[in-house]
């Protein structure tokens, strides 16, 4: 017997309860990108085009994408490129995916991550762009504030949450780098 290890096990968000498949489109797909274009040039505002043409709901898929992106920043998301968004479609027309692929990493500086508008610097992303932005996001400032609140309310609880989980302490303290505390701290004051 090796060494124990940790694993996930998840419900698959692209088959209905007998099985059946929805159909399922990538951002990448969604952005109209070849498949040598790793679509960097391409910012989350961009992405907000894609959702506005393909959602049928993008008033709400444009508000949780909002999240999603502030989520990432906040978690340090190094592994966030285009085909780890997705749309899924189904009898009533397509719709932003559940969130899927998003983990907390103790790398800084070298990420492969999307900007989050032409400001943004990939090295050290920042949650006022995000902000910037809202407007993008079919969000008035006071609905964006909000939003980032919720957000960083949530993440500021990650350490309490994985206890309750069972995490070791040490283990947990090995993450605490992914956590940015000027980001976190700069979205709980909105």
């Amino acid at each position: 017997m090796g060494t124990p290890r940790a694993i996930l096990i998840s419900k698959r968000f692209d088959r209905d309860d007998t099985g059946a498949r929805f159909g399922c489109m990538s951002g990448r797909t969604a952005l109209e990108l070849g498949a040598h274009d790793d679509g960097s040039r391409l910012t989350y505002e961009d992405f907000t085009d894609a959702i506005a043409r393909w959602s049928i709901s993008p008033a709400e898929d444009l508000r949780e994408m909002f999240g999603r992106v502030a989520l990432s920043v906040l978690v340090n998301n190094v592994d966030d490129h285009w085909r780890n968004h997705a749309f899924l479609h189904s009898a009533d027309g397509w719709r932003l995916s559940p969130l899927f692929d998003v983990n907390p990493s103790r790398q800084r500086g070298v990420i492969d991550s999307r900007a989050i508008n032409d400001s943004d610097d990939l090295g050290q992303r920042q949650l006022r762009n995000l902000l910037s932005s809202a407007s993008a996001y079919r969000l008035g400032d006071a609905a964006a504030r909000g939003l980032l609140r919720r957000v960083a309310d949530t993440v500021a609880r990650w350490d309490w949450t994985a206890g309750e989980l069972g995490i070791a302490p040490e283990e947990r303290e090995l993450l605490q780098v992914a956590f940015d505390p000027e980001q976190l701290a700069w979205a709980l004051s909105l």
